[in-house]
């Protein structure tokens, strides 16, 4: 019995020891390590605190530290994919913002022809991409 903990102990005393250096300094993480299956939380802050993102491109919610500072609400985005319509020459209906996919209709001017409003919606399917590209625009 006293050889078999005797054993077991030294067994583990042997395990503990390594000659390599485990710090966090040294150990290299893939880029995109903080945006994992557990999400920005705790779990994962050491490995995020170095990360940074562009705040015009991060949808941040409607929940804010701050309230007293101005923020982007997710009517602002309707209204600015609404104006986005309607600068390229149709008439607007509501625009829906459903997580980070938004769905709005688009009526085209009766005097344009199917050939011409092919043509502008395609147009503006890539204005919506170059100018509001966080969000997954379904024109109808």
């Amino acid at each position: 019995m006293k050889s078999a903990t005797a054993g077991i102990t030294i067994a583990l005393l042997l395990a503990g020891c390594s000659n390599a250096n485990f710090s966090s300094q040294h150990i290299q993480h893939d880029k995109h390590y903080g945006q994992g299956a557990f999400g920005p939380g705790p779990l994962n802050f050491e490995h995020m605190k170095h990360e940074t993102y562009d705040p015009r491109l991060t949808n941040i919610g409607t929940s804010y530290r701050d309230a007293s500072v101005p923020h982007r609400t997710l009517a602002d985005d309707a209204a600015q994919v609404e104006g986005i319509v309607e600068s390229q020459g149709f008439r607007s209906g509501a625009a829906i913002v459903n997580g980070g996919d938004v769905y709005v209709k688009a009526y085209p001017p009766p005097s344009w022809s199917k050939e011409q409003t092919s043509k502008r919606m395609e147009k503006l399917k890539r204005a919506f991409e170059a100018e509001i590209p966080r969000y997954q625009v379904h024109v109808r």
